[in-house]
């Protein structure tokens, strides 16, 4: 899968003889904690404005996602997002 493809790729740049500070910020909180677990070179993590324990550690409900995911390809709001 392509989340596999990415932490492979990291995985294989953070297997070099340095020590390494992974920065995060927001959202992407879980993947700094995932990437600081697995490599030992991971010296430092740094989480500029993390979510909160609830939001990492509780699901989504899917009836919410799917919400959220009709609302933002829309046209009109799609294009207001991103």
């Amino acid at each position: 899968s392509k989340s596999n493809n990415f932490f492979n790729s990291l995985n294989g740049l953070l297997g070099a003889k340095k020590s390494w500070t992974v920065v995060t910020q927001g959202g992407l909180a879980p993947i700094g904690v995932l990437l600081a677990d697995r490599n030992p070179t991971v010296r430092k993590l740094i989480m500029a404005s993390p979510p909160t324990w609830k939001d990492i550690t509780v699901a989504v409900p899917e009836n919410e996602l799917e919400r959220n995911f009709n609302f933002l390809r829309t046209p009109i709001s799609g294009e207001l997002a991103f």
